[in-house]
């Protein structure tokens, strides 16, 4: 249900995430970086994107299905 466009711009996205926080992390902590943080929220912003995407889809999907049944019972 999800296009190959919105597959790449989720992998894209995650993968962009994962280096912006690195370097956040990496120029502003004094102290050491917690790796279990990176991939915490890595793992949280695929779900989120996924989920939106697919959300998306299954209202496009909705409004679709009820034009055409209006237009079907007219």
């Amino acid at each position: 249900m999800i296009t190959s466009y919105q597959f790449t711009e989720i992998l894209m996205g995650t993968m962009f995430f994962i280096l912006a926080y690195f370097m956040v992390l990496y120029f502003t902590v004094t102290g050491k970086i917690i790796y279990w943080d990176i991939i915490w929220c890595t793992i949280s912003i695929l779900i989120i994107l996924t989920l939106k995407y697919l959300i998306i889809n299954y209202y496009i999907l909705q409004s679709q299905n009820f034009s055409s049944n209006n237009n079907i019972n007219d």
